[in-house]
């Protein structure tokens, strides 16, 4: 029988956004709330300028199958509260 591979995948989002306030409400927003992570799973967020850059590494785990379903259901919930921030902070 065939050993599932052990996965590793970085993967690096940048999102631009309009003016530096903006880019430092999503980290402050984000930052204290992104503290545990399902088990393989860590994130680095990051801010440069006008960029808010999100970094999450995904490690399979020895013994278990890897469950990539795990890293695109985080990314997803984290860029789903983005949105929702970048919506509320909205200055029309």
């Amino acid at each position: 029988m065939q050993k599932d591979p052990d996965i590793c995948i970085d993967t690096k989002i940048v999102i631009e956004c309009n003016e530096q306030k903006e880019v430092q409400t999503i980290f402050e927003t984000l930052n204290p709330d992104n503290k545990e992570f399902p088990e393989g799973i860590e994130m680095e967020l990051q801010t440069n300028r006008t960029q808010f850059l999100l970094k999450v590494e995904f490690r399979g785990i020895k013994g278990r199958k890897n469950n990539i379903n795990t890293l695109i259901n985080t990314i997803e919930e984290i860029m789903e509260h983005i949105a929702i921030i970048k919506e509320v902070t909205k200055i029309d």
